[in-house]
């Protein structure tokens, strides 16, 4: 708003008529004896304002005002829509949604609101839409994506003069903890927040983390979060897929707020994903939508397969060999060298003929190996040409395995070739290898300055010239403590307790330099009392995959103690081989991604015989709904990455849901199966919050020159609106003396005048 002068022709004029007017009633007022000096000024001040206020109406002054002009800005006026606004927290029990019907209804504010701007209602849960009014909607939807309402709504309006828009929300939005990505009008939300109080035990989420620890594999976590629940009982229950009780727990709250915690542990009955469901409940709870939690654990499921290859016959394969036997997912190869060969300068000492002496008098000379070549034997072998021709020589040979075990064996027994191989298969292909810490192994097998001296853990030459003095104990590191595969017990005190049982090993490497990024899982201290510590089991990763190295040989002896040992011993190898399985790269995998848009897929990643991402494969992928429905999908290769595709999952229900994918590589014909499963909550997660995240709402909105609304100051927000600048604005003139205040302030600065002269008796 400003002032402006219509007609300043007459300013100087009449600048001199009030003047000579103030010099007048100076004089008059001077000559007046016996006056107060106050009384003196108060009159002449007030006679002169008046003249003043006159003179200027003379001048013809204009008020000009920038208004919206009327009907041409629009306000979009944006509903709640989600299933959390059929919470009952309102005066007498009313649903929050029945507020909203009320406040949207109000002509108290909306008739006001509509002489000024256009307005547009919407609605929005997981997308927003036009609606023609808010008494319809059914407050069923599964989300409240309120910045993506915003952002449509605002996309809506491109080249149309919005000028704010006012959401009418419980503030239990599902995305407020995304940044706003585009500039939009004002916001103005207005906070429809509980007015009767709530009483909520809400699952906040649940995750499920799988390892190679046999007693429980699968560890499920549970947050839940407390609202005015102190000193209720909580209940809370883990259900498998079929419905059937797992576990159950029990929490009681302490405080008003507060998130407590339900750890289940669980073994699964099959591998591969398994679905459960997390169910809470407790007496008195009002918002029972947010009382359970999907939850998919992906347990990896085989067949892997690893290679065992010893320098001899002994205890430690015989007990690796039956602790896996059982196990379905893990086969495992063996190539035993039962007899070493003789040396060929020495043929003059040998008996007549050309068989290895171990054959003499068993199989025809012509069937036998040659007396220079050592004898193997192969068990646990596919088919009769698999190992044929003894270690493997080429990656094409290896790389199908997922884990190397060599046990007992000297680097002498390997070509320098072969030696790189398995240096590829750990740092390129990926795989897992585990040394034995054997007679014959590590630094007493010559592996110093060959190609595998980079993969090991442990430098094969020691700090100091000391060895440890036999027999030496065993004990876990700290971290040995949170490796799984390492552990046999449950906690710290009773895995203490079993590792006081161990025996005590004959078979021992005095290695005590670790590789920068090792870690050293387990430590012997050898039997002089000293105190002097060794590593006992290292581990460290190399490239791609991980090298573990046992340097301790005679590990057998553990299973010799009783049956009770016997079955320890057996566990702690499958959770070995477990775990040297855990994270090693398959053919083909799936996971779940979520675009920048929200939609979900399905990603696929293939790889060729070498390992790296293959070129030429062909996928068949399909997924099963909560409901059990398998639908097929169709992938795309991934532009952006080779080897990778993608197929798009189209619906998002909540449950647990099931992929599979089968590629087949048209390299060497390889046909690799993979199954990933991912659980979807949107019902909880609409329900999450049960209070307006006052917070980020107060920040979307002051972000946008908004401010947060309560719902008694809709009226007010209209006034300020109306004032504030619009997209189209136009330009009201009006005189100044049209304006009643200003001609009843002068007649009061005469009225004030001839009051004082009266009261001084003055004419």
């Amino acid at each position: 708003m400003s002032l402006v002068w219509s007609d300043d022709r007459w300013l100087a004029s009449a600048a001199g008529a009030f003047a000579l007017i103030a010099l007048f009633v100076a004089w008059h007022y001077t000559r007046i004896p016996n006056l107060p000096a106050w009384v003196r000024w108060t009159a002449g001040g007030l006679k002169l304002a008046g003249f003043a206020l006159l003179f200027a109406f003379l001048l013809n002054p204009q008020i000009v005002r920038s208004i919206a002009r009327p009907g041409v800005n629009w306000i979009a006026l944006v509903a709640d829509n989600s299933a959390s606004m059929q919470i009952a927290d309102q005066e007498a029990g009313a649903r929050r949604g029945d507020v909203l019907r009320k406040i949207g209804g109000d002509s108290g504010w909306t008739t006001p609101l509509e002489a000024i701007f256009q307005v547009r209602r919407f609605a929005f849960d997981s997308r927003a839409r036009r609606t023609g009014g808010f008494d319809a909607l059914a407050f069923d939807g599964r989300q409240s994506q309120l910045q993506g309402a915003l952002l449509s709504v605002t996309k809506q309006f491109a080249g149309q003069p919005l000028s704010a828009i006012i959401v009418l929300t419980d503030g239990a939005a599902t995305d407020l903890s995304q940044p706003m990505a585009e500039d939009v009008p004002p916001i103005y939300p207005v906070i429809i927040d509980s007015r009767a109080g709530l009483i909520d035990a809400a699952v906040e989420h649940a995750t499920a983390t799988t390892s190679v620890f046999e007693n429980a594999p699968v560890t499920i976590d549970v947050s839940i979060r407390c609202v005015d629940a102190e000193g209720r009982t909580i209940t809370a229950k883990l259900l498998d897929e079929h419905g059937r009780k797992v576990a159950e727990e029990r929490r009681i709250p302490r405080s008003e707020a507060e998130t407590v915690g339900v750890r289940f542990l669980t073994t699964p009955e099959k591998s591969g994903p398994a679905a459960y469901r997390v169910e809470v409940a407790m007496d008195g709870d009002t918002i029972p939508q947010n009382n359970q939690w999907n939850v998919v654990a992906n347990r990896e499921s085989g067949p892997y397969r690893v290679l065992y290859v010893g320098g001899q016959p002994n205890w430690e394969h015989k007990f690796l060999q039956r602790a896996i036997a059982d196990d379905a997912e893990v086969k495992m190869a063996s190539l035993l060298r039962v007899a070493r060969g003789v040396a060929k300068f020495d043929w003059h000492s040998q008996p007549a003929g050309k068989a290895h002496p171990f054959y003499q008098g068993q199989v025809r000379e012509d069937e036998a190996e040659r007396y220079d070549e050592p004898v193997f034997i192969r068990l646990g072998i596919r088919d009769a040409d698999e190992l044929r021709s003894g270690f493997p020589r080429t990656g094409a040979e290896l790389f199908p395995y997922d884990a190397i075990i060599l046990d007992n064996l000297e680097a002498a027994f390997f070509t320098r070739d072969q030696l790189t191989l398995l240096r590829k298969f750990v740092a390129d292909r990926g795989g897992s290898l585990l040394m034995l810490g054997g007679a014959d192994s590590l630094d007493a097998g010559g592996y110093l300055n060959t190609p595998l001296a980079d993969v090991l853990p442990v430098y094969l030459t020691a700090r100091h010239s000391q060895t440890p003095a036999l027999p030496v104990r065993v004990e876990l590191t700290r971290e040995g403590m949170l490796q799984p595969w390492m552990r046999l017990r449950a906690n710290e005190r009773d895995e203490a307790a079993r590792l006081a049982k161990m025996p005590r090993y004959l078979v021992a490497h005095g290695l005590d330099a670790l590789k920068p990024g090792a870690q050293s899982l387990a430590t012997l201290t050898d039997g002089d009392g000293d105190g002097r510590v060794f590593p006992a089991i290292a581990t460290q990763r190399f490239g791609q995959g991980r090298c573990t190295a046992f340097l301790i040989g005679d590990w057998w002896r553990w299973g010799m103690l009783g049956a009770e040992q016997h079955a320890e011993l057996d566990k702690f190898w499958r959770q070995t081989v477990r775990g040297l399985l855990a994270d090693v790269p398959r053919r083909a995998a799936a996971v779940t991604r979520i675009a920048d848009d929200g939609s979900l897929s399905l990603e696929i990643t293939a790889l060729g015989p070498d390992f790296r991402p293959a070129e030429r494969v062909s996928v068949s992928a399909r997924v099963r709904d909560p409901e059990g429905k398998w639908t097929d999908l169709e992938a795309q290769p991934d532009a952006s990455q080779s080897g990778r595709l993608l197929a798009r999952i189209g619906s998002k229900r909540s449950g647990p849901w099931l992929a599979e994918a089968i590629v087949t590589d048209a390299t060497d014909g390889t046909v690799s199966h993979t199954r990933t499963g991912w659980a979807i909550n949107e019902d909880a997660e609409e329900f999450h919050a049960v209070k307006p995240d006052m917070t980020a709402l107060s920040a979307l909105a002051a972000k946008t020159g908004g401010r947060v609304i309560a719902r008694e100051e809709l009226p007010l927000l209209v006034k300020e609106l109306k004032n504030r600048p619009q997209p189209v604005m136009e330009t009201k003139t009006e005189p100044l003396w049209h304006q009643p205040l200003w001609l009843a302030l002068a007649m009061a600065c005469f009225v004030g005048e001839w009051g004082l002269r009266r009261w001084k008796g003055l004419a």
